[in-house]
């Protein structure tokens, strides 16, 4: 295949790829039995609006307690008459009602046999989230995908958390090639699952959103929070909530007992990169758009750790030149003492001398007195 651009180049891969992809969907949809029908925008648009009703139905199924029968027949709650004979309503559970709903969920994907968990239920069961299977279905698509770093993973199991951009948001930070490929194969299984929960009335969210995860792709391979700010129109606390949640999973991901070695290792090392100023301190600041106020803050953290090395270093000369001075001291105490005691020694010479000098004068008296006699 060449290129249109007249040079004679082949395309990248991933655009090669991706054409591929695109013909054979315009194959698949030129085959289709509605493709040649005149009024096919209002086919697409009543199939969608009865998507709707039949989840709007089901949830006000379970809302009122009212079970829908094989026969077509209903049951319904409180209320009725007893003794009323054939399709008379009887009372439900909601509660129970929901809970068998889910339990038909688990067992259609293997998850249940009968009320006993398998491995996957068991990994559903040591997950916590807004839908533990489908977490579950995503860490098993992860584990089976080697070529997933660390970064990526971590933006795959962002894609999982629904975070949605604002309309028109720009975001400078592209997923890489792998993150879209594993986020097109979780976008099936997501379909999918959606699909069995709406048939037995659960309603569980199903999310799968790619628009941000360049964010927490870059954030993990190290790029700074200045940087990631200047490189989106997202406002900090959006960022900050995208890459919190981002590193609670991944937390949560390193720590479950059932999951896949190669993931809890890989989620490991994604969280290692992720957790750290401000995400690890929860530095959110009063105004969350504040850019300014957050690259302060980020230097303030930086300079931090010399502030504290200087502190340490002058609490250390500190305590050196406390020992000095009472070294000199010490010195000048020895030579006061000594000082002291040579004065104390000249002022008994002196009392001394004094002593002699007045006997001295009293016996040259006497000795002049005998003479005289």
């Amino acid at each position: 295949m060449l290129s249109t651009d007249g040079l004679g180049a082949e395309p990248p891969a991933a655009v090669a790829k991706q054409a591929s992809r695109v013909a054979w969907v315009e194959e698949q949809m030129a085959a289709h039995e509605l493709h040649s029908e005149a009024r096919l925008q209002d086919v697409l648009e009543a199939s969608k609006r009865e998507a709707k009703l039949e989840e709007e139905e089901a949830r006000l199924r379970r809302k009122l307690g009212i079970v829908k029968r094989a026969g077509g027949g209903e049951g319904g709650g409180e209320g009725e008459g007893e003794g009323g004979g054939e399709g008379s309503a009887v009372a439900v559970d909601e509660t129970w009602q929901q809970f068998q709903a889910v339990c038909d969920v688990l067992r259609v994907y293997g998850a249940l046999e009968g009320y006993a968990a398998t491995e996957l239920g068991e990994l559903v069961g040591a997950l916590s989230g807004d839908n533990e299977l489908w977490l579950a279905l995503v860490l098993i698509e992860v584990a089976a995908a080697p070529q997933l770093r660390p970064p990526q993973l971590a933006a795959v199991l962002a894609a999982t958390l629904d975070e949605r951009a604002r309309p028109g948001a720009y975001v400078g930070f592209r997923p890489s090639d792998e993150v879209l490929e594993m986020v097109e194969t979780l976008g099936g299984r997501a379909d999918a699952l959606q699909r069995v929960q709406v048939e037995r009335g659960v309603g569980f969210g199903v999310g799968i959103e790619p628009g941000s995860v360049g964010l927490v792709e870059a954030w993990a391979e190290g790029v700074s929070w200045p940087q990631l700010m200047a490189g989106t129109s997202l406002d900090a606390g959006d960022i900050f909530r995208l890459l919190k949640r981002t590193v609670e999973l991944l937390r949560q991901v390193a720590l479950v007992p059932y999951a896949s070695g190669s993931a809890t290792e890989r989620a490991r090392e994604a969280l290692r990169a992720m957790d750290r100023y401000p995400i690890a301190d929860g530095a959110l600041m009063a105004v969350a758009g504040d850019e300014e106020d957050m690259r302060a803050r980020a230097g303030r953290a930086a300079a931090g750790l010399d502030a504290d090395a200087d502190a340490a270093f002058k609490m250390l000369e500190e305590m050196q030149d406390e020992e000095s001075e009472e070294g000199e001291e010490d010195e000048e105490g020895e030579e006061g003492e000594e000082e002291e005691e040579g004065e104390e020694g000249e002022e008994e010479e002196d009392i001394l001398r004094s002593i002699s000098s007045i006997f001295g004068e009293q016996g040259e008296g006497e000795e002049g007195g005998k003479e005289d006699a």
